[in-house]
């Protein structure tokens, strides 16, 4: 600190002498407080380290990536499929969701997909259980559809869930089977 040059501290040591400072090295009886034993290592981090904050769970089980729910369908191909037209596609972090629309007959709507990463196709397959209404062969690994209301189609492909809902009465059965097959081609 020589000149007043603070600056020439790294940042991960300005902080361990902040954090030694606050936290108290000693009190007016010449006594060590320390929230950790006094030999226990410190690690610092060199400038251009990077974090990375782990669990053991997370060490030990396989990195799952999910498609992206926006990249299942264009909207050349659920144009092609419906006929609708998309008026206003919005991404969420685990769904994609389309309101599409037929302004010659008044058939306004969406269609949604939805999408659930497994660790394990294994895995994948248990929880798929839950989800079965009534089988759907040929689409994906395996579907189901069910209805209530509107009409979802269920589809695992490998360790995912992806899930195809229409709120659109233009969208038929047989309209989100063909959806639900290109969904699992493109999520293959």
């Amino acid at each position: 600190m020589k000149n007043g040059r603070l600056n020439a501290l790294s940042a991960p040591l300005a902080t361990l002498l902040l954090t030694a400072v606050v936290s108290g090295c000693g009190d007016a009886g010449g006594e060590t407080t320390s929230a950790r034993p006094v030999d226990a290592p410190v690690a610092v981090p060199t400038a251009d380290a990077t974090a990375e904050t782990t669990t053991p769970a997370a060490d030990s089980a396989a990195k799952v990536t999910a498609p992206d729910a926006c990249d299942l369908l264009t909207i050349a191909e659920i144009k092609k499929l419906t006929g609708l037209a998309v008026s206003i596609r919005t991404n969420t972090p685990d769904r994609c969701i389309w309101i599409v629309e037929k302004p010659t007959d008044s058939h306004y709507g969406g269609l949604t997909i939805g999408v659930q990463a497994y660790a394990t196709a294994e895995e994948a397959k248990e929880q798929f259980k839950w989800f079965v209404s009534e089988r759907v062969p040929g689409i994906g690994d395996e579907a189901s559809v069910r209805e209530s209301g509107v009409t979802e189609l269920a589809v695992r492909v490998g360790a995912a869930k992806l899930t195809i809902t229409e709120q659109n009465p233009a969208i038929t059965q047989e309209v989100l089977f063909e959806l639900g097959r290109s969904v699992a081609r493109n999520a293959g």
